[in-house]
């Protein structure tokens, strides 16, 4: 008697055994749908399961804007989520080369911003515009980025001025063409003592020292095309004179 009942507590605990192993290993594994979105585009989806993480992608390069994070931290994933990328809007400066009389014009702007350029005047001289890299800028337009230098050009009537250029690009013209390793300091003051040569550049190859004049190039890895200008002043007048050449990458 005694035997039966044992082999009968022993039979039920085999079936319990059976009952909850087969309920713990039929259990659900349950998935959510996580969403990736950058600047209103779905960019990923991913079917995660529950109390693991999302591999978030990596964001796309918004014109204009500069990436600063998600708007979900990573976390263990218990819902379906829609995670947004986060972008800034980058602000740019534009300085002005000028010597003419001030005008009223941003110092900075945005790619969402689009404005015309007021224009100088100087002492009844015509103003030929704005210059950015050699090009006539009217407006800045939408969708326009990076800092900005824009350089006021004036009627040339002196011929001092004209021929200082000549001789300044006499001089240098062979070594700003082509292929540069170096350069010399080039001169602040100019071909003569009445006239003012200022060297400028937005490269960031380029740098040139406010007081000696010098201009001194930086390589980097890759190969650099430079624009260079001097900027010749006599009186009231400016001419520009612009070198263009390629700065070679380190060897």
């Amino acid at each position: 008697m005694m035997r039966k009942k044992i082999l009968f507590t022993f039979m039920i605990f085999l079936t319990f055994i059976f009952l909850t192993g087969c309920a713990f290993f039929s259990e659900k594994i349950t998935y959510y749908t996580v969403r990736f979105y950058a600047n209103e585009t779905l960019i990923k989806t991913e079917s995660v399961r529950s109390g693991y993480y999302a591999t978030y992608p990596e964001a796309p390069e918004v014109r204009g804007y500069t990436f600063k994070g998600w708007d979900v931290e990573p976390v263990p994933v218990l819902s379906s989520l829609q995670i947004h990328a986060l972008y800034e809007i980058n602000h740019y400066t534009i300085t002005y080369v000028n010597d003419g009389n001030p005008v009223d014009n941003p110092t900075s702007y945005t790619v969402l911003d689009e404005f015309v350029l007021n224009n100088p005047t100087k002492d009844g001289i015509a103003f030929l515009g704005w210059f950015l890299d050699g090009q006539k800028v009217e407006k800045i337009e939408k969708g326009t980025i990076g800092d900005l230098t824009l350089i006021a050009l004036f009627d040339i009537q002196s011929t001092d001025v004209f021929q200082d250029k000549t001789a300044l690009e006499n001089e240098y013209q062979d070594l700003l063409s082509g292929i540069v390793e170096r350069l010399d300091p080039l001169p602040v003051i100019g071909i003569n003592k009445q006239s003012k040569i200022t060297w400028q550049s937005d490269s960031t190859a380029v740098s040139v020292d406010p007081d000696s004049g010098a201009v001194t190039i930086t390589k980097g890895d890759f190969e650099n095309e430079v624009v260079l200008y001097a900027i010749v002043e006599k009186d009231n007048f400016v001419e520009l004179c612009k070198f263009r050449f390629t700065i070679p990458a380190n060897s």
